[in-house]
C-alpha cells in the first residue's frame, strides 16, 4: 500500500500549514493551524493519528521560513529532530528560497511551495 506524503510549513506569518497527499496523486488533508504548538508532541501526534486513520506509513518534511535552532525555537519546534518510527518518518529541511504564491487551492491559500517540498524530499 502507498505511503503518505506531509509537508508541514512553519511560518513567522503566524500560521503553520500543513498538507499530505496520497503520493503523487491528490490531497488527502490540507490545514491552517496556529504558528506554534501548544504541546511538544502535538506535530508527532498529528501524523501518528493520520497514520492510523489511514492505516498508512507517512513520510513526513518540516521546513520553516529561516534555518536555525533560535527560527525552531521561534515555531515552539526547539525540540523537533528527524526521526523515523513505524508508523512515520520525519525530516527537518532547509527552507524555500522562492514561493509561487498564484496558486490559491479552497481559500487556504497557496501550497505549491509544500507540493514542491514533497516532490523534492520525500518522493526520492
Amino acid at each position: 500500500m502507498d505511503r503518505i506524503w506531509m509537508a508541514i510549513s512553519a511560518s513567522r506569518r503566524g500560521m503553520t500549514r500543513l498538507l499530505a497527499t496520497d503520493g503523487p496523486r491528490g490531497a488527502v488533508l490540507k490545514a491552517c493551524l496556529r504558528e506554534r504548538p501548544c504541546h511538544p508532541r502535538a506535530l508527532e501526534t498529528l501524523i501518528e493519528g493520520l497514520s492510523l486513520w489511514e492505516g498508512r506509513r507517512i513520510d513526513a518534511v518540516v521546513s520553516v521560513d529561516e534555518w536555525g535552532s533560535s527560527s525552531l525555537e521561534a515555531h515552539g519546534l526547539h525540540w523537533l529532530e528527524c526521526r523515523e518510527t513505524p508508523l512515520y518518518s520525519l525530516e527537518v529541511v532547509l527552507p524555500e528560497c522562492r514561493r509561487d504564491r498564484s496558486n490559491r487551492l479552497d481559500g487556504l491559500g497557496d501550497f505549491r511551495d509544500l507540493h514542491a517540498l514533497l516532490r523534492r524530499e520525500v518522493a526520492r
